[in-house]
This record gives C-alpha cells, structure tokens and sequence, in this order.
C-alpha cells in the first residue's frame, strides 16, 4: 500500500469503482458509492485529530480504505456493504462538527470525542483487515462477511451519533425555551409601557382641557370687560 496516499488519490478511486458500475446506475453499489464519494471529505474532520499526534497515519487511513475499495472492487454486495457504511458514517460528522459550533457545552464535548474515538476504531479495524494475508481475506469473506465483522464498530458509531443529535435536540429547546421566555417578557414590558402611555396621555388631555377652559373663560372676562367700557363711554 502507498503510504503517501491521499484524499485526492482515494477520491480518483471511487471514481474508478463508480465507472465499473456506471451501467448499473440503479444499483445499491452505484447510489452508495455515489453518496460516499460526495461525504468523502467529511473524513478530514476526524484525520485533522490524528494528523496532531502522528501525521504519518492520515496517508495510512487513505491507503486503507483505497485498498479496501480495491479489493472488494469486483463484488458489488461487498462494494454497496463498504460504500454505505462509509457514506453513513461521513454524514455523521457534519452534524457533530455543528453541534460542537452552536453548543460547545462539556457534555457536546465529550460526546463528539466518543463519536471520534469510534470512527478511528473503525479505521483500525479496516487497517487490520488490510494487514491480513490473502488467504484470511478469502477465509474470512466466506465465514464472516464484512457487513457482519464491523457490525459491532458500525453500531458503536450510531449509538455516539444519535448521543450528539439527542444533546443537539436539548441544547435548541433550551434556546427556544430561552427565546419564548424573552417573547413573554418584551411583551409584559410592551403591556406596562402601553399602560403608562395611556395615564400619560390622561394626564395630557386633562390638562389641555383645563387650558383650554382657563382660556375660554379669561377670553370671556375680556370681552365683557370691553363691552363695559363701551356701555360706559356711550353714557
């Protein structure tokens, strides 16, 4: 196996198993290699994690999956088994990486690194497939099929994603619970700020009336004071 394999060259295989099936586009092995070969890079995510510690393993992780592709290329049940576990796995990780964006809580943590430890569980096992003689690869194709030997690893991956779906579920209700709260308390300030506005605009109205009577009644004063003093110059 190539050990300087990558994404890119893993990516050119699919592309190869994805023309040998081609005239089956209707096929299970033609729709999951098509799904795994578009999530492809999910992967990335979880090599970023191991490329920290040993840079070397991220080209083994490529090579891995470009041989067992390689390897399992002329069985389609093999290929569709491979493709969508693979596929199902990548669209775990979109999820996760949103789930630690938006609720980078200590419980999102710890889930996503379980989720994580998981996949690379999953990669091991793949390199120690690819690490077995020919001969256990035929043996094991007839007394264990692939789809049953990575039952356990592919249920252990499931369990962690649903565990960071489940926490991502809690943390928007709790942002929606937050944010009904809100709504009710701008709505009670919005009641109290009517109200006040409401005495304010008595208080006004009563006062403009006053005014205006105050007004009337000096401007009547006025004019009967006027018509006195006419009365009075007439005498």
């Amino acid at each position: 196996m190539d050990r300087s394999t990558s994404v890119q060259d893993f990516a050119s295989t699919l592309a190869q198993a994805q023309s040998k099936y081609e005239s089956r586009r209707n096929g299970k092995a033609y729709i999951w290699l098509e799904r795994f070969s578009a999530r492809v890079n999910y992967y990335s995510t979880v090599l970023d994690v191991l490329v920290q510690h040993n840079p070397e393993y991220v080209s083994l992780v490529w090579g891995t999956f470009k041989f067992l592709f390689v390897s399992v290329l002329n069985h389609e049940e093999m290929v569709k088994n491979l493709a969508k576990s693979c596929a199902c796995i990548a669209e775990t990780l979109p999820r996760a990486d949103l789930g630690l964006i938006l609720y980078s809580t200590q419980a999102m943590r710890e889930a996503v690194a379980r989720l994580y430890a998981a996949i690379v569980r999953f990669i091991v096992r793949s390199v120690r497939w690819y690490r077995q003689s020919r001969v256990k690869h035929t043996l094991a194709s007839i007394t264990n099929p692939w789809s049953l030997d990575y039952e356990p690893e592919l249920r252990e991956i499931e369990q962690h994603a649903r565990s960071v779906d489940k926490l991502a579920q809690s943390g928007s209700h709790a942002e929606l619970r937050e944010a009904h709260y809100q709504i009710h308390q701008i709505s009670a300030d919005l009641q109290a700020a009517r109200g006040e506005i409401r005495v304010l605009a008595a208080f006004v109205e009563d006062k403009f009336q006053k005014m205006m009577e105050f007004a009337s009644s000096k401007s009547f004063s006025t004019v009967r004071g006027h018509a006195q003093e006419c009365s009075e110059m007439s005498c």
